[in-house]
């Protein structure tokens, strides 16, 4: 479905589920495309029962809603993208 990405590299490192945006990975494929080189995904999708997100008192966060805000480093360089990167 994706030229990069699995959907199951998103996978809660916690609890296997995952619950995130097919638009997001989409998106995130179309970087990957564009840059030209590659991504290594140190955080996505996380679980509500995620031992991070079940301690904050509103609610999951990003990753708990299927789009991580802070998703990934670049294997070139130390900068992390944001969502609002990725749809501009």
């Amino acid at each position: 479905m994706f030229k990069y990405f699995t959907i199951e590299e998103f996978d809660c490192q916690e609890t296997g589920e995952n619950g995130i945006k097919e638009e997001f990975v989409a998106a995130l494929d179309t970087l990957r495309d564009k840059c030209g080189f590659s991504f290594r995904i140190t955080s996505g999708y996380r679980s509500p029962r995620h031992s991070r997100e079940v301690k904050k008192p509103n609610g999951p966060g990003q990753h708990g809603k299927g789009v991580p805000l802070i998703l990934l480093f670049l294997t070139v360089a130390s900068v992390t993208l944001s969502w609002q990167m990725l749809l501009s």
